[in-house]
């Protein structure tokens, strides 16, 4: 299937206030240094344990940034837990009844899922679950825990989002999605490992 592109107003010049631009920070390393400068600013505002939301997109090296992370914590000596959101969506048949609609009998073409949302494909039980402890993390914290950590797409959904002290958002180009789409490497809703058979029209109709 190709790529269609065109670079006409590709570059997009905005303006923003210069102490926004000012606080820009460039590096793998250097803005995991500033995520942990203001998870220990919150920490000492709080005065307990801190939960955070990493949320994000499809493509999104998920492993590497928590990998990074985790090193970064055992330098910083924050003491952390780290969780998955995939653990709190439905199973993946029940993923892939809800996504048949929209894949059409027509061989190029699917129906948009145009109202659709991340919270339709997660399990209710499990998310109210997720968000009893966030809550019990944030009353009693644990054995010198200080950080909480969900990380992946759905993260902060409107049911939990309140339920974080902060929020984080990580993407990618669109270019590196398809790519992996097409490669095999793409990491579906509510999975951990890449989905060989996942088809375009999943992406297209329906993820996206």
């Amino acid at each position: 299937m190709p790529l269609y592109e065109n670079d006409r107003n590709a570059e997009n010049r905005i303006k923003v206030k210069k102490e926004w631009s000012d606080a820009v920070v460039f590096g793998t390393g250097e803005t995991l240094s500033e995520m942990c400068r203001v998870y220990r600013d919150t920490l000492s505002e709080q005065k307990r344990s801190i939960t955070v939301a990493f949320d994000g997109w499809y493509g999104v090296q998920w492993k590497e940034i928590i990998s990074s992370l985790q090193k970064t914590f055992k330098n910083e000596k924050l003491s952390a837990e780290v969780v998955p959101v995939n653990t709190v969506f439905k199973s993946p048949a029940e993923i892939e009844a809800y996504k048949q609609p929209y894949f059409s009998d027509d061989p190029s073409f699917g129906v948009v899922n145009a109202g659709g949302v991340i919270a339709d494909i997660m399990d209710d039980s499990k998310v109210e679950e997720l968000r009893r402890t966030l809550s019990t993390v944030q009353k009693e914290g644990g054995d010198d825990l200080q950080v909480f950590v969900v990380y992946g797409p759905g993260a902060a959904i409107p049911s939990l989002s309140d339920s974080y002290d902060l929020r984080f958002y990580f993407d990618t180009p669109k270019q590196s999605v398809l790519w992996k789409m097409w490669g095999g490497e793409l990491v579906p809703f509510g999975q951990s490992e890449p989905k060989k058979d996942y088809w375009w029209k999943e992406y297209y109709y329906c993820d996206f």
